[in-house]
């Protein structure tokens, strides 16, 4: 499962312990849940994100690092935060047409991510092509409406009675 969480949600002295009480309430095991934060709020000094995503790990929680590539110290944040998961953006998940260049900056990104042992997760995977790219590329899961459309928590079984 994986869920957006902000930088006030991070720093919220109550969040390690609200997402705990949610898993706890539902059965849910730690280890499927990803919570996905933006490179800004992981690479943000705030004591209380960092404390709070160290915390979160500790309980099995994974953290990604969502949109990877979007901000000004991308490379930073996979050193300096410990994140499970590395979302590349949708513009170098290799969209139609890309360069061999382009392609293997993804492959060096990837081989990057695995060397600190994360999961690399290509995003906005929208036709067959680009499916086979990244693929080729070495990410680990893909997401995007190629492999499936979005679908709210109420679609989902396994969201039926959870509180977020």
């Amino acid at each position: 499962i994986y869920v957006n969480v902000s930088r006030i949600q991070l720093a919220s002295p109550t969040f390690v312990t609200d997402v705990d009480e949610v898993l706890q309430r539902h059965g849910i095991h730690a280890g499927q849940l990803v919570l996905e934060a933006r490179e800004s709020p992981l690479l943000s000094a705030e004591p209380r994100v960092v404390r709070s995503i160290h915390a979160l790990r500790r309980l099995g929680v994974k953290v990604a690092v969502d949109n990877f590539g979007t901000g000004e110290q991308a490379l930073a944040v996979l050193t300096d935060v410990g994140a499970d998961v590395l979302k590349l953006d949708g513009p170098l998940s290799l969209p139609s047409g890309a360069s061999h260049a382009d392609q293997r900056m993804v492959r060096a990104i990837v081989l990057l991510a695995h060397a600190l042992d994360m999961q690399v997760v290509a995003e906005r995977v929208s036709a067959p092509q680009q499916w086979e790219r990244v693929r080729a590329a070495g990410c680990d899961v893909a997401q995007g409406n190629f492999l499936a459309l979005p679908t709210s928590a109420a679609d989902l079984p396994l969201a039926h009675g959870i509180d977020w």
